[in-house]
């Protein structure tokens, strides 16, 4: 087993999809809605990498990324965004996240990025 990956996203389909791919190359994935949600998992789970989209409905990414640093949590973030939101995952990238991955997804440079970030 590669770890456990906390999936943070709002679209349905989106978290199913990275469920799916995660799960099936080793990862435990475990997922949230929002950012409040996925900051909740955080404190109860021992978590190995965060995949956090940068357009979430309560809570922007880049919050999240904050509350991390202010946790001082050492946990791998990536991030993701269209590429019309390059901005966020720049200013994500600044606010501590290791990598990025622009939507939509190519499945086979997530598992790449993925395997390396959070194995």
């Amino acid at each position: 087993m590669a770890g456990r990956v906390l999936v943070v996203a709002d679209e349905v389909d989106l978290r199913y999809a990275l469920t799916d791919r995660l799960t099936r190359v080793g990862f435990n994935v475990v997922t949230a809605t929002n950012g409040a949600a996925g900051m909740a998992i955080l404190r109860l789970w021992q978590i190995n990498g965060v995949l956090l989209d940068m357009e979430l409905p309560d809570r922007e990414g880049l919050t999240m990324l904050q509350q991390l640093q202010l946790l001082r949590a050492r946990i791998p973030v990536m991030v993701m965004s269209t590429s019309e939101h390059k901005k966020e995952l720049e200013a994500g990238l600044q606010t501590g996240a290791q990598d990025y991955i622009l939507k939509p997804l190519n499945l086979e440079l997530l598992t790449h990025k993925c395997q390396r970030l959070f194995a």
